[in-house]
């Protein structure tokens, strides 16, 4: 098809083409949208860089999930609602991160290290240290820079030339990983 054609087609034409997998109307379909949803997402979260990180997560959902998705209505209403909902899942996200961590820095303010046995805590950071190694490459180097390092997810994003949305992604996927390799109650005993 012409690429006049393209742009002749109402939105919903050329959702139905993304449907059958066209890269054209993708692409204009990009187009049209995303200065207008990045203008609305750079209203609703701190920095321009994750604005765009959130509207790569929509359209790449959209193109991913297109054959099977069931779009009532208007295509501009399910992009405005995609790219909502992305935003309060970031939210919500770095909220239960933040909350983990501040959990886990009471607890650990309030051990008395001389009550702990020392080889138990020897072992709980030989185990730490394991898990640790055994992340993909990528995210041990963003989650010790985090970590050990104690840089901030803009520092580290700023260093590694990432965006900020992408550190704090791999921090929190990081602590995952770690939270099933670890027994939770090995550390409990530890630290009570």
């Amino acid at each position: 098809m012409d690429i006049a054609k393209y742009i002749a087609c109402s939105d919903e034409q050329l959702f139905l083409l993304i449907k059958e997998g066209d890269h054209t109307a993708y692409r204009i379909l990009y187009e049209r949208f995303f200065p207008i949803l990045y203008a609305h997402a750079t209203k609703k979260v701190p920095d321009n860089e994750l604005a765009k990180d959130i509207l790569q997560d929509v359209f790449v959902k959209l193109w991913t999930a297109a054959p099977t998705l069931d779009v009532k209505g208007k295509i501009s209403n399910y992009l405005y609602g995609a790219t909502r909902n992305t935003i309060i899942n970031y939210y919500v996200s770095s909220t239960k991160v933040q909350d983990h961590m501040a959990v886990f820095t009471l607890y650990q303010n309030q051990v008395d290290n001389s009550v702990i046995d020392n080889l138990q805590l020897k072992e709980l950071q030989a185990l730490i240290e394991k898990e640790v190694g055994a992340l993909p490459e990528k995210m041990r180097d963003i989650f010790n820079l985090s970590r050990k390092q104690q840089l901030s997810h803009k520092e580290i994003a700023d260093l590694l030339n990432l965006s900020e949305l992408t550190v704090k992604k791999q921090v929190a996927n990081a602590l995952k990983i770690l939270k099933k390799k670890i027994n939770y109650h090995l550390l409990l005993t530890i630290l009570f």
